[in-house]
């Protein structure tokens, strides 16, 4: 198997997943929409960039961030806790997706002055079906900002403007977005001067924008006419909340947007994402439903991987400070339960990428992501092998860049 060699071939072979990492580190290359889809990165790169790109870029290399005296679960990467936890604020807790985790840490980081601001997702000022990366310095904006963004989102595309700013800041984020500011580090010092907090949800995948427009069309609804869309929260996991411009609203349940898997329009790098539980995080946190779905609304629960000594002092000083409750102690096997297709992904890598290799494809670099042990136990892999084959050849993954290399 051989990685991507140049930006164009991370593109064209649908590895991209549109992290803004290229919009950082290119001058030249900026992010935008293609086919009102995907956000890709469009313009003329040096090869000095390519390499630096490259060195980060997820669709490129993907590793893990292990330290030393961690506990390393082979499906579940290294970690120093496991544990049950939800915001301590009800208010939070209710408003965010599932218990409010992340939305409590983003909040504690400003509140006890660990950070100036917070660079994550949220919901585009001006175009309500769109999601952007935003910077908040308050706890009431990172309320306003919190929820899960089913949608293309380039998170790191502002990471300029935050290291600029040369002040400490939280960063909340997908695992690839993760992996590639963690990867960045190493050559950036800047990072880890300034970045004081890795945070990042476990990750089910970022569909295209297809799946927003079809939520509005599916409760008859014009985009024209809608103010805000809302996925998830008011609950847990809450309804999927569209309002439109004359103050009403139309819901679509969780598991009704979610129950058909071929009309969820995920983005090619997600289908074969080595790292979606975010090994590169300092805290990681998952949703808590045996089997993968919810059964109803709860009080709203996230399973919390710590992964780092650093995450482990935030999460006791969010602890310390009333922003965050603690549940019971987890085990890797609790989050099997609640993570099936986690597994099952985990197991299935190794085959994927060695059936787009078979097709002529590259595939991103693994590192200490224990995918081809993991293989041992996949009973279909010569399946998975002919089947990512056969949909690499059917040109299933493949995109059209519109990057160039300067001469």
């Amino acid at each position: 198997m051989r990685k991507p060699e140049t930006v164009s071939e991370v593109v064209e072979n649908g590895l991209c997943i549109g992290c803004g990492l290229c919009e950082f580190l290119a001058e030249g290359l900026h992010m935008q929409w293609v086919d009102d889809t995907v956000i890709r990165p469009v313009g003329t790169i040096t090869k000095s960039e390519q390499q630096a790109i490259l060195q980060a870029c997820p669709g490129a290399v993907v590793s893990a961030h292990v330290e030393a005296g961690a506990v390393i679960d082979d499906i579940w990467g290294a970690w120093h806790e496991l544990v049950m936890a939800w915001s301590g604020e009800p208010d939070v807790r209710f408003q965010s997706a599932t218990g409010g985790v992340l939305t409590a840490l983003g909040r504690h980081a400003l509140k006890s002055g660990m950070a100036k601001f917070v660079l994550h997702a949220g919901p585009h000022k001006t175009e309500p079906l769109l999601s952007d990366w935003v910077i908040s310095e308050s706890p009431e904006e990172v309320l306003e900002n919190s929820g899960s963004r089913y949608a293309p989102v380039s998170v790191l595309a502002g990471l300029e403007t935050a290291l600029l700013r040369e002040e400490p800041f939280v960063l909340i984020a997908k695992p690839c977005d993760i992996n590639a500011a963690r990867r960045l580090a190493l050559r950036d010092s800047r990072v880890d001067q300034y970045c004081v907090g890795m945070f990042v949800m476990v990750c089910g995948g970022a569909s295209e924008q297809g799946k927003t427009r079809d939520a509005v069309a599916a409760v008859g609804a014009s985009e024209d006419d809608v103010a805000a869309f809302r996925y998830r929260g008011n609950g847990n996991p809450g309804p999927h909340r569209i309002t439109l411009k004359d103050g009403s609203h139309r819901e679509i349940d969780y598991n009704t947007m979610w129950e058909d898997e071929s009309g969820w329009l995920l983005q090619s790098r997600c289908k074969i994402c080595p790292d979606p539980i975010g090994e590169a995080a300092d805290i990681a946190a998952s949703d808590c439903w045996p089997g993968g779905s919810p059964s109803g609304e709860d009080e709203g629960f996230n399973g919390v991987l710590v992964r780092t000594r650093r995450g482990a002092e935030i999460l006791k000083s969010a602890v310390d400070a009333g922003m965050m409750e603690l549940g019971r102690p987890l085990t890797p096997e609790d989050f099997s339960l609640w993570q099936p297709h986690q597994v099952r992904k985990s197991i299935a890598i190794q085959a994927r990428f060695e059936g787009l290799s078979k097709a002529g494809q590259p595939v991103p670099e693994l590192i200490d992501l224990r995918k081809d042990k993991l293989s041992k136990s996949n009973s279909n892999y010569a399946q998975e092998v002919q089947g990512s084959e056969k949909r690499a050849l059917a040109g299933k993954f493949s995109e059209h860049s519109q990057v160039s290399l300067k001469p």
